[in-house]
Order: C-alpha cells, then sequence, then structure tokens
C-alpha cells in the first residue's frame, strides 16, 4: 500500500498539532480501515512515522464439502469477507457463526466447520471453508408432560 493511501486513511496533514490523544485518532483510524493487523506511531523531532503491517489479500474463497451450488451462492452472499477484500480473523469469526447459523435454519444443526488458509507469496490468501454438514435434525417423537386436561392424541392431531 502506498505512503499517500496511509496518509489518507490515517487523516493526517502538514502542519497538523500531534499529541497523544491526535496519535491514538490516528491509529484507530488505521485500524478501522481493516487493511492493516499491526500499526505503531512515533513523534519524534517534528517527524511523524507511521509503521503498519498489512492484512492479506483475500485471493479467492472456496467451499469444500458442500455439493448444493445454491447453499454455496447463498452462503458466500452472506459473508462480510470477500474475494479481494481484506483478511481479517474477527471477520472471519463473525462469518463462521454466520453459516452456523444459516445451515441451522436449513435444519443441520450438527455442522461443523473448519477454516484453511492457503498463503501466498505476494501477501495474498486463499481462504477454505471445509464444511460437514452432516444429517438433517428429524423429529422422532413428540410427548407432551403436565396436567392432563387434554388427551396427547387429541394435542398431536393439532400438530400434526
Amino acid at each position: 500500500m502506498s505512503d499517500e493511501t496511509i496518509i489518507v486513511f490515517s487523516a493526517v496533514k502538514l502542519g497538523d498539532t500531534i499529541n497523544a490523544e491526535k496519535l491514538n485518532e490516528i491509529v484507530n483510524r488505521l485500524y478501522e480501515s481493516n487493511f492493516f493487523n499491526n500499526v505503531s506511531t512515533s513523534f519524534d523531532n517534528q517527524e511523524l512515522t507511521i509503521v503498519v503491517k498489512e492484512n492479506p489479500i483475500i485471493n479467492k474463497i472456496e467451499f469444500q464439502g458442500i455439493k448444493s451450488k445454491s447453499l454455496v451462492e447463498s452462503l458466500s452472499k452472506s459473508l462480510s469477507l470477500k474475494s479481494r477484500s481484506s483478511y481479517n480473523t474477527y471477520q472471519l469469526e463473525l462469518d463462521k457463526l454466520q453459516i452456523q447459523n444459516q445451515l441451522k435454519n436449513r435444519g443441520y444443526y450438527y455442522s461443523k466447520i473448519k477454516i484453511f488458509t492457503d498463503i501466498k507469496d505476494n501477501n495474498t490468501l486463499d481462504l477454505i471453508y471445509d464444511i460437514n454438514i452432516g444429517d438433517k435434525a428429524k423429529i422422532k417423537k413428540i410427548t407432551f408432560t403436565g396436567n392432563k386436561i387434554f388427551k396427547d392424541s387429541k394435542l398431536k392431531s393439532i400438530i400434526i
């Protein structure tokens, strides 16, 4: 990422008065951009130094273990991390929860999700979701407990 881009994200200008509060604002703005996983600043002899470590860029996102194309499309549309966006572990955890919730809404309560990253040379990575959706949950038996104003057969006829 270019120096000019970092300056734009930090919203700092030549001639700005720098104090501890301003340094915190700069660091917060850079982290909020989600492009960096480490930011440090120093201010010595009227010179501001900003050192950043960029998050890798996601090259592609892959789903393994799901055969249904419509399910894969639905899952990928709901993710906040997309191809060509910055990789962020917090967003990754939110996306994992989103996938689990969508699978539960479809009846797959026992799904397992493993996430792998394949890191490339040029600060990019491939994000791989290995999903074992398991079997759909099914109701095998319905039992009613409590006082017996209504018979079980009457209650079951209402449900079914």
